[in-house]
């Protein structure tokens, strides 16, 4: 919606469309990725490893990309989607706008809960992750040989400890940059959750 806001007036001026596009586009993106970390501490992208990267926020490459997408939205997309609303419009007199309305409301109430949840759900597994390596530790003390204790075991043993639904796997699956200052072990409780689903195909496929 910022995006077509913002071109509104010159969508026939390609050059244009995509230069507006490319600007709005990577400050809507910066500004996004700040208010994730400041309200839920939260980084779903980082772009460190691009050249001209700003706080790993926004990269050129990636603001190239956006202009190149909004030219598609507003010349291609855009035209079939009014189209599709205005015939809407004329057969349901606004009700179709008010169910997409709720829709979209529904769905902002429900992913700012999930969000939120996610958070909770993470600093319970670091807790435990936490506990259960104490526990570990105190084993080694006792006993040397503990440290040859089967890598297998131990994802499974993860697993067992770690439950997260399944809008939280989509998170962790979708976003591998994801990180939370709540749980900064959570990049490798996601490797190890993914390498015991691959024990698990691998013992199967056996």
């Amino acid at each position: 919606m910022t995006i077509i806001i913002f071109t509104d007036g010159f969508n026939y001026n390609l050059p244009l469309i995509f230069v507006m596009g490319t600007i709005v586009a990577t400050i809507f993106e910066f500004f996004a990725s700040l208010f994730l970390e400041k309200a839920f501490h939260m980084k779903l992208w980082d772009y460190s490893n691009h050249w001209g990267n700003l706080q790993g926020r926004v990269a050129p490459v990636i603001s190239l990309f956006w202009g190149v997408g909004t030219v598609i939205l507003i010349r291609f997309i855009q035209p079939s989607i009014m189209n599709l609303v205005n015939w809407a419009e004329l057969k349901t007199a606004h009700w179709a706008a008010i169910v997409v309305a709720l829709v979209m409301s529904t769905d902002t109430a429900i992913t700012v809960v999930n969000t939120r949840q996610f958070k909770e759900h993470a600093s319970e597994w670091e807790q435990k992750i936490h506990d259960d390596n104490g526990r570990l530790h105190i084993q080694l003390l006792d006993a040397m040989d503990q440290h040859r204790l089967n890598q297998q075991k131990r994802r499974a043993r993860l697993a067992e400890l770690i439950k997260p639904n399944w809008n939280e796997r989509l998170m962790m699956r979708y976003y591998p940059h994801l990180s939370l200052k709540e749980a900064p072990h959570l990049a490798d409780l996601r490797h190890q959750l993914r390498q015991h689903r691959l024990d698990i195909k691998k013992s199967n496929r056996k």
